[in-house]
């Protein structure tokens, strides 16, 4: 299952090892996790959610968006066609 751990571990200056700590979940685990190794458990999902304070849902169900910017699985910014046609003209 792909999901937005670590943008939502870095955008807060968490390191692997401090958010696993929070969520009181190994490393390695949360490494297995966040690199799609394999599907995490509800009971994960909602510690991962609870240390990084945001929705499970956010986290594991929806695109990663910011500030109005969608990011992908990676934690790069997806670039909107419509701004960068906008002065075309």
């Amino acid at each position: 299952m792909e999901n937005n751990i670590k943008v939502y571990r870095t955008a807060q200056g968490l390191s692997q090892t401090a958010l696993a700590d929070l969520a009181g979940i190994s490393r390695p685990n949360l490494s297995k996790l966040e690199n799609s190794k394999y599907p995490p458990c509800v009971e994960s999902m909602e510690k991962i959610a609870g240390a990084l304070k945001v929705p499970v849902e956010n986290i594991f169900f929806k695109p990663f968006v910011i500030h109005g910017h969608q990011f992908d699985k990676n934690g790069l910014p997806e670039e909107n066609s419509s701004d960068t046609n906008a002065n075309t003209a």
